[in-house]
């Protein structure tokens, strides 16, 4: 079999077309794995986030119940020393 100067550019461009093909295919798998990846990352924060202002709410709601014991306790003493 004798090539020919013409079929051995052919050949030379079909396996370059043939590897930017497999190129192409391989970047678009890649790419597509790592949109999957960011969204999970990004679901995975928003759950953090969600679970950490509920944790900054509890605490808030914590301390103003305890304020609000003292203010209720200062009163208390405040009419026990004044009727004594």
């Amino acid at each position: 079999m004798v090539l020919t100067l013409r079929k051995k550019i052919f050949f030379g461009y079909g396996i370059i077309l043939t590897l930017m093909i497999v190129i192409f295919v391989w970047s678009l798998a890649n790419l597509v794995g790592l949109s999957y990846g960011i969204l999970r990352i990004r679901n995975t924060n928003t759950l953090v986030t969600e679970n950490m202002s509920s944790a900054v709410e509890r605490q808030n709601n914590g301390i103003l119940l305890i304020i609000r014991v003292f203010q209720l306790w200062v009163k208390i003493t405040e009419v026990e020393h004044a009727v004594s």
